[in-house]
């Protein structure tokens, strides 16, 4: 995988706050469900923060339903940035906690020797 791009955080100016991001996230969220033939046919709770990082929010919306079928997470993921409120794909949110967990295998190492 390529590192990913940094994205210059030229003031705080730019920066979201976290009610913007949950609205951007409400919005994602519902579409995704709306617009999949298999996740409309469910029912869906209220999007809520999951988590957060120095880079982005996770939020989540979950189906009761989903999850007692089996299916896993049975729920639906946001996670928006908190400098321009974009949204972060899957590839790019795996790609962040891998290198963060090679920055800490690094320093661990470097520690030890």
């Amino acid at each position: 995988m390529a590192p990913m791009p940094e994205r210059k955080r030229e003031s705080c100016a730019m920066s979201i706050n976290f009610t913007t991001a949950q609205e951007i996230a409400e919005r994602h969220v519902r579409e995704q469900i709306a617009d999949s033939e298999f996740l409309s046919r469910y029912e869906f709770g209220k999007v809520e923060v999951k988590s957060e990082n120095e880079r982005f929010w996770t939020f989540v919306s979950g189906s009761d339903q989903l999850f007692r079928e089996g299916y896993v997470p049975g729920a639906v993921y946001a996670c928006v940035d908190k400098t321009d409120g974009h949204l972060w794909s899957m590839d790019d949110v795996e790609r962040f906690y891998l290198e963060r967990a090679a920055a800490r295998q690094a320093q661990s190492d470097s520690v030890a020797a």
